[in-house]
């Protein structure tokens, strides 16, 4: 249970986060500053937090790890989504920009687990999960229209 709140808290987060960084680029009239900016934040506190628990001496450098190329794409996508949070949240606001953004990730988590891609574990989508997705659809359609 306690994971579960987590990541609610998580969810919380995230979209205190793309509030924020939609207000920073408006203020630097720059929402890919924006997101520099946040990388760079959180880059230094990951370095902090990192050299704290003495995880460098102990890190193995991914390219001799034998790890696949698409390991390298989360950080691309994560700063391609920081952006396009930034930019968006001005534009259609923070509620229909985090229901859509649900939206996106629970479509491609269940393909990438009905289909095992990127190394994901199968887990076959069942009826109730697609209804699940078309209630979603249903309560952004009324989101619009109130």
């Amino acid at each position: 249970m306690i994971w579960q709140i987590i990541a609610l808290f998580d969810g919380f987060a995230f979209s205190i986060e793309s509030t924020i960084n939609g207000h920073v680029g408006i203020v630097l009239k720059s929402p890919i500053y924006s997101a520099f900016l946040t990388f760079l934040i959180a880059s230094i506190i990951l370095i902090v937090i990192n050299i704290l628990q003495g995880n460098f001496k102990n890190m193995k450098f991914i390219a001799s790890a034998h790890t696949p190329w698409w390991n390298f794409l989360g950080g691309i996508i994560g700063g391609i989504n920081i952006f396009i949070n930034a930019f968006l949240v001005p534009q259609i606001g923070i509620g229909l920009a985090t229901i859509l953004g649900l939206l996106g990730q629970i479509i491609i988590s269940l393909v990438i687990d009905n289909w095992g891609f990127l190394g994901a574990e199968i887990n076959k989508i069942n009826k109730l999960q697609i209804s699940g997705i078309l209630t979603i659809i249903l309560g952004i359609v009324a989101i619009e229209l109130i």
